[in-house]
This record gives C-alpha cells, structure tokens and sequence, in this order.
C-alpha cells in the first residue's frame, strides 16, 4: 500500500487525467492524417527494432525527442485532501518519412495538422499543436543505395495532472513562544474530526 502524508515516507503520485502515452498518441495521428497503415507508421526507438520495410514501401518512424516541462502543485481539499501536480510539457517530436511515396505522405501530414478536427482528436489524447516544422529531406544510405527520407518537427503541448496524498490537517494543538523563549505569543487549537 501507497504511503501518505500520515504515514511519512516518500509518496506515490497516481494519474488523474492526459497520462495516454505521447507515442501512441502520435502513431495514431500519424496514421490516421497521412493513410499510412499503422503497422508501418513506427516508434521511433523499440528494444527490439523489427525488420525495416523495403525500399519500395513508403512508412514512418516516429518519436518524441524532448520534454520541457513546467508543473505546479495545488491542494484538492475534497475528501480526506490530496495535491495535485499539473504539468504542461512542451514535446518535441520527428516524424521521419521513407519510401518512394515520402514526400506526399510527409506533406499530408503538415497540412493535416492545420485542421480543426484533426486537432480536435488530438486534444482528446491530452495533446495540442503548437508547431509544425520545416519538411526537410534527409536522404539516408542502406547498402549501396539510398533511400528517400523526410523529416518533419513537430512540438506539441501536454497537459497531465497527477494526485498525491497528502492529507488534510483535521487537528492540530500547540504554543508558539518567542525567540528569546520567554512569554507564550499564542496558543492555538485547531479542532476537526477525529
């Protein structure tokens, strides 16, 4: 069992909301603005990599690169009380087209991501847009050819919230003296539930 702030110890945060995974939310945008099926819009990075598609097969590597990140916490006094971390991250993504098809399939995405609707199911996932890079072409070598690559940036914002139990003080009694220790300042009590 988790810890509280009654227990002491360090304390587990548990997700409220906007924790569906950035990657997979990614594929799926990917996926469904570009045609591309979703076996062949990819993670960028997996342990164990399957097999690369054949030159003549146009697909899509896609990953978040970076999270910069700002939360704050507030306290939530329903129940027994709890804080809530929020945190807004700003993701920097690439999306990395490959095949004899890259160019169109990199485009439709671009162009994709300026609709309202396509945005729309982006939010839902806890994701928005915040800027689509320049489409650059990265041809990349394989053996003794060359196969076609397009890159294109993406930032998006991400809201999540977390709940962390930190517990309402019910009760709570004592005296406060002054530095110098000689006379009470004040005596509180500060009376709840038991």
């Amino acid at each position: 069992m988790s810890n509280t702030s009654a227990t002491g110890g360090y304390l587990e945060s548990t997700a409220i909301n906007g924790q569906a995974g950035v990657e997979d939310a990614l594929q799926a945008a990917v996926a469904g603005i570009t045609g591309l099926p979703g076996n062949l819009v990819r993670p960028r990075w997996q342990p164990e990599p399957p097999r690369q598609p054949k030159a003549e097969v146009t697909w899509c590597a896609i990953g978040a690169l970076e999270y910069a990140a700002t939360s704050h916490v507030r306290h939530d006094p329903e129940g027994d009380g709890h804080d809530v971390i929020v945190t807004h991250a700003d993701v920097s993504a690439m999306a990395s087209f490959y095949g004899p098809a890259a160019d169109g399939a990199a485009f439709r995405l671009r162009d994709g991501l300026l609709v309202a609707q396509n945005r729309a199911a982006l939010r839902q996932q806890g994701l928005a847009v915040v800027e689509v890079g320049t489409v650059s072409r990265r041809p990349e070598p394989s053996g003794t050819r060359w196969l076609e690559r397009l890159d294109v940036p993406l930032v998006f914002r991400w809201g999540t919230e977390r709940r962390v139990p930190v517990l309402n003080i019910l009760k709570s009694s004592g005296t406060m003296e002054a530095d110098a220790g000689t006379e009470p300042v004040v005596s509180f009590g500060c009376g709840g539930q038991e």
